[in-house]
Order: structure tokens, then sequence, then C-alpha cells
């Protein structure tokens, strides 16, 4: 699977994606009961290692009578019902300050697939594998990867706006749809944007400029 982003930089932009209303396909944990403690979270019932959680997805938690919730990304699987977590930096918080609190409701919704399509749309765009198979570069070989990951998570978010507003009659239509056009608009303009270096395993670089609209030799 090729992803130029991760579930957590889609966190980045759009926390309150994920909490999966009219996405519940993406759902690969739902759990009662959890508990965090520092930058731990355990819950019983659940096991997050047959779910494929890994590094990069993002927790949803709510504790339904205070009202809290609260959105974090994995930084590690420590077990079957063991997270180590960290918060976004939107939530104004440090790894150091994370709380102790119980009783949460879980939720962990990945959207691999559709991070997948825009990666490959871009690699497309950009002439490497594995979209072009039989490129001398491939995705592997980008040596900074943050305009890309940027990129693809404004793409992957555009069409997550679209497939939330579909799958949920009681959405508001007119904010979907103004943010689905606000990540499109933000995709067409990142991927103008792109300037990308590689270098592949033989030590070969390339750049890639979207204004020259090919690889050119770095």
């Amino acid at each position: 699977m090729t992803m130029l982003c991760k579930d957590s930089d889609l966190l980045a932009f759009e926390s309150r994606i994920f909490k999966a209303e009219g996405l519940e396909q993406f759902i690969v944990v739902r759990g009662g009961g959890a508990s965090i403690s520092g930058s731990s979270l355990t819950c019983g019932g659940v096991d997050f290692i047959a779910a494929g959680v890994q590094e990069g997805f993002a927790v949803y938690v709510n504790e339904p009578e205070s009202g809290f919730e609260g959105y974090f990304s994995v930084l590690s699987c420590d077990a079957s019902n063991q997270l180590t977590i960290a918060p976004p930096a939107a939530q104004g918080l440090q790894a150091g300050e994370l709380f102790s609190i119980g009783s949460l409701n879980l939720l962990i919704a990945s959207f691999s697939a559709v991070i997948e399509a825009v990666s490959l749309e871009l690699c497309s765009l950009m002439g490497i594998r594995p979209a072009v198979s039989d490129a001398e570069f491939g995705a592997e070989d980008i040596l900074d990867s943050r305009l890309t990951a940027n990129c693809a998570a404004a793409g992957a978010l555009a069409q997550l706006m679209l497939s939330a507003q579909c799958g949920n009659p009681d959405a508001d239509e007119a904010l979907l749809s103004d943010k689905r056009e606000m990540y499109e608009e933000l995709f067409e303009r990142s991927k103008e944007a792109l300037i990308v270096e590689m270098r592949n395993a033989e030590g070969r670089q390339r750049k890639y400029c979207f204004a020259c609209g090919e690889l050119e030799r770095g």
C-alpha cells in the first residue's frame, strides 16, 4: 500500500472527520471503558493488533457525562488493548501534558483506502512508481515528504467530505459542501506548488516540479 500521508496528517487539518459521522465504513475499532493515563491508552474488549492499528492512525474518544472529547494520534500499538498516543498540536497540548481519564468511548477510523487512491494519483502526476511501474524513481525515494503529505491530505479530505455528505442524511450539507470545495481548492493549489526531490538506491537524484511537468535531473 502506497500512502503519501497518514491518518494523523488528516487529523492536523480536520480532526472532527474522525468522529466518522456518515463514514461508518471506515471504522476499524469501536469500544467502551477506555482510559488514558499519560501517553498510554488502554481499552478492554478490543484487539488493536487484529484491527491493524499502527503508528499514524488517529483515535477519537468521548465521555458522555462530562461532554469531554478528544482526538489523538497513535505513536505505537503496544499490545492488543494498549496504544501509545500523542495529542495533535491543534488541541494545544504537549505529550507531557496528557491527563488521566477513564470511562471513555473510543472510535478509530482509518481512511487509508482513500489516502492510497489520492497517493496513486499524485504518483502518476509525478511519473513515479507504483503508478508508473517501470519508472526509475518511486514514492519511497522522496527525500522530504512534507509537501506531498499535505497535498495528499487535502485530496483525501475533499473526497471524505463528499462521502460524509452522501452517507449522513442528518449532516449539514452546506457546511460539508463548503469544506469539500475548500479542500478541493487546496488540493489543486498544492499540486501546482509541488517541488519534490528524490534519490534512489543507486544514489541518482531527480527533482519533480509541477511547473515543468516532468522529472528533471537535480
